[in-house]
Formats: structure tokens, C-alpha cells, sequence
């Protein structure tokens, strides 16, 4: 059975369509931080794009060892991209591997820039 998602339903389905991502704004991040203290950022981009840009304090980490970020602490976990799918992708990883308060940063950097957030590094 699919799951149909309403117009503004704030999730996205993984890569395979089963278990659904949360998905959160920019905008949305200051009610996040208010409420937890221990939130991280996680990029999955490629290492250059991270060297040319990268939300303050965000830690790159490969996709292909996302399985540390999945047994790290129980921080909350904000994960992003250049425009959201690969971050949605790792996002639906983490969570399918039991880290359960994981957000994929809805529009990824793209979104982020566009809001006028801080970046940090060259770009």
C-alpha cells in the first residue's frame, strides 16, 4: 500500500519509496534549536563542494560511512545536500538503521543560501 502525501505533507519517501524522511525548512530550524541543544549538521556532499561552501559547524562525512553517523550519539541530526536528494537519501539510511530524530534539510544548501543563512568556506 503507498502511503499518498497531502500538498503540504513535510516528508519525502527514500530512494526505494518505503519509509518516509522527514523533511525540514531553514525556517524551521530556529524552533529546532530552541528545543534541542545537541543538534549537528551532517553534509553528504562531495568533499570539494564541502571545501566550497558548508553550514557553520556541519561535519562532511562520505556516504559511504554513514553508518558511523548512525551509531553516534542521540543528537539530533539535520543532514543536507547541494538541493536535498542526497541528503534525503542518507537521511532515509539513518533512519532505517535506528537513528530515528534525523532531518533532511528540505532544499538542501540551495534552500539554505537562498534564505540567506551563514555559510562558511570559500563559496
Amino acid at each position: 500500500m503507498t502511503k499518498r502525501r497531502s500538498p503540504g505533507d513535510k516528508t519525502t519517501p527514500d530512494s526505494a519509496g518505503a519509509a518516509l524522511v522527514a523533511d525540514i525548512g531553514p525556517e524551521e530550524l530556529d524552533a529546532l534549536v530552541e528545543e534541542h541543544e545537541d543538534i549537528s549538521f551532517l553534509d553528504v556532499r562531495s568533499a570539494a563542494e564541502f571545501r566550497g561552501g558548508h553550514i557553520p559547524g556541519a561535519q562532511w562525512l562520505p556516504p559511504t560511512l554513514l553508518a558511523q553517523a548512525a551509531t553516534g550519539p542521540g543528537a539530533v541530526l539535520v543532514v543536507y545536500s547541494e538541493g536535498g536528494r542526497r541528503g534525503a537519501e542518507a537521511a532515509a539510511i539513518l533512519r532505517r538503521a535506528g537513528r530515528s530524530r534525523c532531518y533532511n534539510l528540505r532544499g538542501g544548501l540551495n534552500a539554505w543560501r537562498a534564505e540567506g543563512m551563514p555559510i562558511v568556506g570559500s563559496g
